[in-house]
């Protein structure tokens, strides 16, 4: 066994249960092959996850398999952060810490800082109410350990980090900017749904510079749900064009507007890297919609692409057509709640089909020389469904 996941069968279990979970522990301890613990939407009490990190702290101490550690949507605070960052530090192998939407708080993620170390591979944090403090507690702590030399030979792995809903504004941006530079395999980040304000205009240069100086490796930005000015996106369009690995772009409800659509349709379309494009939601009028369609015409890596709840109007359609006429790798396409009228729609459906159909058959004939390492990409998928969402 590779992976035990024990999340559902953990559902309200009381002190006595306790037992059950010891039991478990100690039937996956002596097999060195457990790579994954899995007690994600468990329930699980403060006083059940320090039970199980002392026993975790024993059972796998002397075991190099154990890397993964899922405790996401749980009923977790800062009581047992504590127990859980002293079961991290004794057990060395866990390079990926998944807390998600529970309620550590500063005061938790404050706890859990001091023991990250720097070969940190997964940290989600997401959804926890960490706030400023607790995000520059947590930065400060991995920037001290990526900017070791010690632990920049150490470490080879990419980096994802999710900080998604945590009442961050831009006042944590300094510590965030100095652990990019200084983090070269930061692959994912999330800073969805956070109140950043002014944060993005301080990020994004910094971004721009990470990309310039030989930290091209980010393949992952998450931005949703994060109000963006003019200024702002012209800023963030800079900084698109120096990641030339970055694959997934996340802007949905950025409220951008117009204004915004004009200044990153540009550095859209320049783009050779990027797979995924969400710009749902964005208060886009005629101009910043169709702009951002007629980049179709010159990006050739684009497979999927949402326009969802727009506000193009009915002259977006004939531009969708004619795009997609010269463009043959968007495979997934969603334009509903635009006001493109019934027979574009179906048009740009047939259009959508076509390319899945093109690219299964670019796939399916794609043949790799011997040897030859393959390249992370994602790739489109040719399936059935519709190309309008609902």
């Amino acid at each position: 066994r590779r992976e035990v996941v024990c999340g559902e069968s953990m559902v309200r279990l009381n002190t006595t249960e306790n037992e059950y979970m010891k039991d478990m522990v100690d039937e996956a301890g002596p097999s060195s092959s457990i790579t994954t613990l899995d007690f994600a939407c468990g329930e699980i009490s403060d006083a059940q996850l320090i039970f199980l990190s002392d026993h975790l702290s024993f059972s796998f101490r002397d075991f190099r398999s154990l890397k993964t550690l899922v405790l996401n949507n749980n009923e977790l605070t800062a009581a047992s952060m504590e127990a859980l960052a002293h079961c991290i530090s004794k057990i060395p192998s866990i390079d990926s810490l998944d807390l998600a939407e529970n309620q550590i708080g500063m005061e938790g993620a404050t706890k859990l800082s001091k023991m990250i170390r720097g070969d940190i591979r997964l940290l989600d944090l997401s959804r926890n109410n960490i706030c400023d403090e607790g995000a520059v507690e947590i930065l400060f702590h991995l920037n001290k350990k990526a900017a070791s030399a010690l632990w920049k030979a150490r470490a080879t792995n990419p980096v994802s980090i999710g900080l998604s809903e945590n009442s961050l504004s831009h006042l944590c941006i300094p510590a965030l900017s100095r652990y990019v530079d200084n983090c070269s395999r930061l692959t994912q980040l999330d800073l969805s749904r956070n109140p950043l304000g002014m944060g993005v205009r301080e990020f994004s240069p910094r971004l721009g510079q990470w990309g310039q100086h030989g930290h091209p490796g980010l393949r992952d930005l998450c931005f949703a749900h994060v109000r963006m000015s003019a200024g702002e996106t012209d800023m963030l369009a800079a900084a698109i064009g120096t990641l030339p690995r970055l694959r997934n772009l996340d802007l949905y409800g950025c409220y951008v507007g117009d204004q915004g659509g004009t200044d990153l349709a540009p550095a859209i379309a320049a783009s050779t890297s990027l797979r995924c494009l969400d710009m749902g939601n964005n208060l886009m009028l005629e101009e910043g919609a169709g702009l951002m369609v007629d980049a179709l015409h010159v990006n050739r890596s684009m497979h999927s692409f949402n326009l969802w709840g727009n506000r193009g109007g009915p002259k977006l359609g004939p531009r969708l057509v004619e795009a997609l006429m010269h463009n043959d790798s968007v495979t997934d396409l969603d334009v509903g709640a635009n006001g493109v009228e019934r027979a574009d729609e179906e048009m740009v459906r047939m259009l959508v089909l076509k390319n899945r159909r093109v690219v299964a058959h670019r796939m399916a004939a794609r043949v790799r020389p011997a040897g030859e390492e393959e390249e992370e990409e994602d790739a489109a998928d040719p399936g059935e469904a519709g190309a309008f969402g609902a």
